[in-house]
C-alpha cells in the first residue's frame, strides 16, 4: 500500500468517527430543535438591528443584547466562531483572571487545598460554568464587553459581516454542523476533562498494573530519552562517550514536553518503546489544532536528532479526540506521519492494543483471550497450548520467553502440560476482547443482511453480519451472545453498528 493510500485509509477512519453516536442521536432530539429555533431568532434579531448585518460593531452588539436575549445571541456567537462551552469555562475565565476582573483563589478545608474558586466583586464562587457566565453577563456590562471581546479574538465581527446579503434559512442550514459540536461537544468535553482517566481505565481492562505498565504521572521527554540512552549503552549499541554526548545535548536544550502515557513506565526500569500524549480538543480554531499537531511532529524530529540511528525504536503516538478534532482534517490530508500515528479514545482497545503488541508487549488480556478461545472449543488450556495460540498471532512480535517474562502471574512455576485457568471476574471482559480480535481478522466478502459493523483498527474495517455469523464457529459463541456483546461494544463506543 502506498503512502497516499495509507493516508486515504486513515482519512476514512477520521471521517467515520468524527460523528459519534451522541451527536447523531442529538439531531433528532427536542433539544436540537429548540437550539435551532434559538439560533434562528438570534440571527433574525441581529439582522433587523444591524441593517442586514451591514452595521456591525462591538458597541452595536452591546446595545442589542439584553437579559431576555443574551442566551440566544451568545449561542449564535459561539456557533459562528466555533467556540465551545468548555472554551468559555477555561480560556474566557482565564482572560478574566488575567485582566483582574476575576480573582482566583484556593478553597482551604481543614488546612488542605480542596478546590479552585473565583472572587468576583463581593461574591466568591466555584469555578464558573457556562450558565453562570451568562447569568453574570446579564447584569454586568463590563463582563458582557469582555465576553464580546473574547469572541472577537475568533473574528466575530468578520463572521457577522460575512452574513450580509445572505438568506437566514441558508445560514441556519450551513451552521447546523457547528451547532452539533457546539452543544454535544460540551457533553464530550465533560468526558474530556477526565480523558486520561478514561483511557487508563480502558488500559486497566487489559490487566495493566498501575505504575508498572504505564506512568501514573506525566513523564518528561528528557527523562524518556535518558532512559533509552542508558539501555542503548547497556546493550552495547553505544559507547560511554556517545552516551555522555547525547545526555549533554539533552540537558543543553532542556525540552519541557511531557507525555501522558509511556510504555513501559519509568519506574519499571525497562526500555521505553511507546510514548503518547493525550490531546482532547475543545476548540475548532486553527491555532489550537496547529499547535498540537506541530508539537507532535517536532517531538518526533527531536527524537531523530538525539537518536538518529535508533529513533524508530520509540513509537510516538498522539491520542486525539474531542469536538475540535474536525480541525485536523486538513492536516491529515497533507501529512502522512499524522495519519499513521494517531489514536482515538474509541480505538484504544483495537488500534493502540495492536500497536503495543507489534512493539513486543503482551498483556494479561492477550493471555485471557487465548485461554477463553481454547475453552470455547473444549480444548485443554495448558501453558503449551496457550503460548502456541499467542505466538502465532500476526500482530504479536514477542517470542515465548518474552511472553512468559511479561506475564509471570500466569506462567511462573508452570510446566508445559499444566492448566492455566481464567478467573471468573475476567470471563465477560475476555469475551468482548475475543470478539474484537476475531472481527479484525475476518475478511469482508458477503453483503449485509441486517447490519454491518465498523471496526476501528489500523484502518477502518467494515464487515457484514453475514460474514460474522459465517465465522461464528471461529469465534466460539452462539448467535444471541454475539449480538449481545456487539450491542455492548457499540454502547461503549468501541464499534459502530450500521443497520441495513
Amino acid at each position: 500500500m502506498t503512502g497516499k493510500e495509507d493516508v486515504q485509509k486513515s482519512m476514512e477512519e477520521f471521517y467515520n468517527f468524527i460523528y459519534p453516536k451522541n451527536v447523531r442521536d442529538f439531531e433528532s432530539s427536542e433539544e436540537y430543535n429548540t437550539l435551532i429555533e434559538d439560533m434562528t431568532v438570534a440571527l433574525e434579531l441581529m439582522s433587523e438591528k444591524t441593517n442586514g448585518f451591514s452595521d456591525i460593531s462591538i458597541e452595536k452588539i452591546i446595545e442589542i443584547i439584553n437579559s431576555e436575549n443574551i442566551g440566544k445571541v451568545i449561542l449564535l456567537f459561539r456557533i459562528l466562531t466555533a467556540v465551545s462551552k468548555m472554551n468559555m469555562e477555561t480560556y474566557f475565565v482565564s482572560d478574566l483572571c488575567g485582566s483582574g476582573i476575576f480573582i482566583p483563589k484556593i478553597k482551604i478545608k481543614k488546612g488542605e487545598p480542596v478546590e479552585r474558586e473565583i472572587k468576583y466583586g463581593a461574591e466568591t464562587m466555584s469555578m464558573p460554568k457556562y450558565p453562570k457566565l451568562i447569568e453574570l453577563a446579564k447584569n454586568e456590562t463590563t463582563l458582557l464587553i469582555e465576553m464580546i471581546n473574547f469572541f472577537e479574538k475568533y473574528n466575530l465581527m468578520k463572521k457577522l459581516l460575512n452574513l450580509e446579503g445572505k438568506n437566514i434559512e441558508d445560514v441556519v442550514e450551513l451552521s447546523k454542523t457547528l451547532l452539533k459540536y457546539s452543544e454535544k461537544g460540551a457533553g464530550a468535553e465533560k468526558s474530556g476533562e477526565e480523558a486520561e482517566a478514561i483511557i487508563k481505565n480502558k488500559l486497566e481492562l487489559w490487566g495493566l498494573v498501575e505504575n508498572i505498565d504505564y506512568n501514573k504521572n506525566d513523564e518528561k521527554l528528557t527523562g524518556i530519552l535518558e532512559r533509552k540512552i542508558e539501555f542503548l549503552k547497556q546493550s552495547g549499541k553505544i559507547s560511554d562517550e556517545v552516551k555522555k554526548e547525547k545526555i549533554e545535548k539533552i540537558n543543553e536544550e532542556k525540552k519541557s514536553r511531557q507525555f501522558d502515557l509511556v510504555f513501559p513506565a519509568s519506574n519499571s526500569n525497562k526500555e521505553p518503546k511507546v510514548i503518547a500524549q493525550i490531546v482532547f480538543y475543545t476548540s475548532n480554531t486553527g491555532s489550537e489544532g496547529k499547535k498540537k499537531t506541530n508539537q507532535n511532529i517536532n517531538t518526533s524530529n527531536y527524537i531523530k536528532k538525539i537518536l538518529p540511528e535508533h529513533s524508530k525504536e520509540i513509537t510516538n503516538l498522539l491520542v486525539l479526540d474531542g469536538p475540535g478534532w474536525i480541525q485536523m482534517a486538513g492536516d491529515f490530508q497533507k501529512n502522512e506521519y499524522l495519519s499513521e500515528n494517531f489514536v482515538q479514545i474509541r480505538t484504544i482497545d483495537t488500534k493502540l492494543k495492536r500497536i503495543l503488541n507489534e512493539c513486543g508487549f503482551v498483556y494479561p488480556i492477550d493471555i485471557e483471550i487465548a485461554i477463553l478461545e481454547l475453552k470455547l472449543k473444549n480444548k485443554t488450556t495448558s501453558k503449551e497450548k496457550v503460548l502456541e495460540i499467542i505466538v502465532n498471532k500476526d500482530n504479536i512480535t514477542a517470542n515465548k520467553d518474552e511472553i512468559i517474562s511479561q506475564n509471570p502471574q500466569f506462567f511462573d512455576g508452570k510446566d508445559d502440560e499444566d492448566v492455566i485457568e481464567l478467573s471468573k471476574d475476567r470471563h465477560e471482559i475476555g469475551k468482548k476482547f475475543l470478539i474484537l480480535e476475531k472481527l479484525q481478522d475476518i475478511t469482508s466478502s458477503k453483503k449485509s443482511q441486517k447490519f454491518s459493523v465498523l471496526i476501528p483498527s489500523k484502518t477502518n474495517l467494515e464487515i457484514s453480519d453475514t460474514d460474522i455469523f459465517i465465522n461464528k464457529d471461529e469465534i466460539g459463541l452462539q448467535d444471541d451472545e454475539i449480538e449481545t456483546i456487539l450491542k455492548e461494544l457499540e454502547e461503549e463506543g468501541t464499534i459502530i453498528i450500521q443497520t441495513v
